[in-house]
């Protein structure tokens, strides 16, 4: 598996991409699911880290 370089920016556009499709409530498993992917992504983002699995060990904030 290649590494390359998240894009806080991205990553952040991502993240609030997936919180409004929460919002909207389009399918609530869904929309949970892609918004805890964000949220590992954004967060491995913010640490400058490309390892996104290590993003969320407590579970993230919405299971």
């Amino acid at each position: 598996m290649s590494k390359s370089n998240i894009s806080k920016a991205e990553a952040k556009k991502e993240y609030d991409a997936a919180r409004q499709n929460h919002v909207k409530n389009l399918g609530e498993a869904e929309a949970v699911k892609r918004l805890n992917r964000a949220e590992d992504v954004y967060c491995a983002a913010l640490r400058g880290d490309n390892d996104v699995r290590a993003s969320r060990p407590g579970g993230g904030w919405l299971r």
